[in-house]
């Protein structure tokens, strides 16, 4: 295998940090069903994920409960969050003038 190719199946491999049937939490590897490891708290799975994304160059998507995406990780750029990046604008919550005879306001 080119120098290249494994560098780039290296930093495709993902990881996924997953509520576990137990209760606990686990980390998957993306596309297998067997669970790399269990752990008994979210904390603790998603510290091993750090490490595991720094020794293996591999990219860490952490789960909530619900299975929804929190944030993403990779070794190059640490935790990914949207909160912050956002920007709503001030006028968001000003009335809609097309509304206004529904509102209890006068617009």
């Amino acid at each position: 295998m080119l120098e290249q190719e494994k560098d780039q199946s290296k930093s495709d491999s993902i990881h996924h940090v997953i509520p576990n049937t137990s209760g606990g939490w686990a980390i998957k590897k993306e596309g297998e069903s067997k669970e790399i490891k269990v752990f008994s708290n979210k904390e603790e799975a998603v510290k091993f994920a750090g490490v595991l994304s720094r020794q293996q160059d591999v990219k860490i998507i952490i789960h909530g409960r619900d299975g929804r995406i929190i944030s993403t990780y990779t070794s190059d750029r640490g935790f990914r969050c949207a909160r912050g990046l956002i920007i709503i604008s001030p006028e968001f919550d000003d009335p809609l003038e097309e509304f206004g005879e529904y509102a209890h306001f006068k617009s």
